[in-house]
């Protein structure tokens, strides 16, 4: 497997990705550049990279994830979005076509003041590893989507957090979890 770094260091735009060897690029890790959001350049990328199956788009200047920002990448397995710290909106719907998930990182979105985490996770039935910031002082049923056999790992994330709720105890025993 072939993983491909982007350093785009004075690079505000990513439509030249496209020039990446599409058939042998598993891997790409564009994480720490200056992406101002998927919508511009990484999106015309995808159609090209329909056999990514790991993306790493953290650290970037994204200010929003939207519905179609992750159309095309039905194969991908892997997904790190943390360190977002100009994002200010994650939609639900733009997680929709990700239906072979089954690691997804995304935390530290510090401008993010509301997440739907149940609707995201909603999204998959895949997933082995999650972690996630959390919006809201109680964590009730809004990780019950992510519950399966096959969840390894549970990470929560969040400053707001102050509760969880009692019924979530039995599910958290059950699976290796990381609250911080």
């Amino acid at each position: 497997m072939e993983v491909v770094t982007v350093a785009m260091a004075t690079c505000a735009g990513a439509g030249q990705l496209v020039s990446l060897e599409p058939r042998t690029s598993h891997t790409l890790d564009v994480s720490f550049n200056r992406l101002p959001n998927l919508s511009f350049g990484m999106t015309s990328a995808w159609p090209k990279l329909r056999h990514l199956k790991h993306l790493d788009i953290s650290g970037n200047p994204i200010n929003f994830i939207i519905k179609g920002d992750f159309k095309y990448l039905d194969t991908l397995e892997t997904l790190k979005m943390s360190h977002l710290k100009k994002c200010t909106k994650v939609e639900t719907g733009a997680f929709q076509n990700l239906k072979a998930l089954k690691v997804l990182e995304m935390f530290d979105l510090p401008m993010v003041m509301f997440m739907d985490v149940r609707g995201i996770l909603a999204n998959f039935n895949t997933l082995e590893e999650v972690i996630v910031d959390f919006k809201e002082e109680l964590i009730g049923d809004h990780l019950a989507p992510a519950y399966s056999p096959r969840l390894r790992l549970l990470g929560i994330k969040g400053q707001k957090v102050l509760n969880i709720a009692i019924e979530l105890l039995p599910e958290l025993a059950a699976t290796p979890s990381r609250l911080g």
